[in-house]
């Protein structure tokens, strides 16, 4: 897994220009928790793009930026440069040179550089210095080249620079990616489906909102209908210069109160 550092010492977009080499360097002294202290240090005037401990990767700056690491401002434009964990108490680890010909490997793929000491040199064949010491060019590059030719099949890893994305371990399997592509297609496919339902629904609660809106609107003129009713009702009788035959005005006005209820009792069960 790489992890993202950062530093404050870069060229951004490497000035136009575009990647030719890989400078590999050693610590010299220290480990990879101080080369960190010391690129983040703005003072310090120095970085590198990536640092190798083991299985662990380190980023200070972006492969789109120059990194001051190779003493040559010149080479720094034109490369990548890469720091791995060997002093001179200590040999690179198995797993330093293996994090480091997979990192190597991508790279080369990314820029399409050749696996060769041409385009994969020491930080002293750049200027005069000690470094990369005791690390083994040679190997890192052999190793690199086994990985780049080795048969490719479902169980293939892809770099994470080529992925684009930050794994465990050394990238994603082919199958994996194939199973994620698959799962992106069903997502899809079911947003579809559920866009085409929101849809259908919202047209259906539009409707039912307008069928209320006239329902209601209808059961409250009919209830004021009634309410006028019924005040006329009462304005007659109270005109009326003859009493009402009682029988005939009891069954008139329980069947205009019944009719009163029952509408108000509609309209009161449409409103919920």
């Amino acid at each position: 897994m790489i992890i993202w550092k950062g530093s404050p010492n870069h060229t951004p977009n490497r000035q136009g220009q575009q990647v030719k080499k890989i400078i590999l360097h050693w610590f010299g002294i220290g480990t990879l928790s101080s080369a960190n202290t010391r690129f983040q240090n703005a003072s310090e005037q120095a970085s590198a793009h990536y640092g190798i401990s083991g299985n662990t990767i380190w980023q200070w700056v972006k492969d789109v930026d120059a990194s001051w690491a190779a003493g040559n401002f010149q080479a720094n434009l034109e490369s990548i440069n890469i720091e791995h964990d060997a002093t001179t108490t200590k040999n690179a680890s198995d797993a330093t040179y293996k994090t480091s010909a997979r990192l190597v490997a991508s790279l080369c793929l990314k820029y399409n550089l050749p696996l060769d000491r041409q385009h994969i040199i020491g930080h002293n064949e750049v200027v005069k210095t000690a470094c990369p010491g005791t690390l083994d060019l040679d190997r890192i590059i052999r190793e690199a080249k086994e990985l780049i030719s080795s048969p490719i099949n479902d169980q293939t890893r892809i770099p994470d620079h080529l992925t684009g994305w930050i794994t465990e371990g050394v990238g994603l399997e082919i199958q994996q990616i194939r199973g994620l592509l698959g799962d992106f297609l069903r997502v899809k496919v079911d947003a579809k489906i559920l866009k085409k339902d929101y849809d259908g629904l919202m047209i259906q609660s539009k409707d039912l909102a307008r069928q209320l809106a006239e329902t209601a609107g209808f059961y409250g003129d009919l209830l004021s209908q009634v309410s006028q009713t019924e005040k006329e009702l009462e304005e007659c009788k109270a005109e009326a210069t003859k009493p009402c035959e009682p029988a005939k005005t009891s069954d008139i006005e329980e069947a205009v109160s019944t009719i009163i209820q029952w509408l108000k009792r509609l309209f009161t069960k449409e409103q919920r």
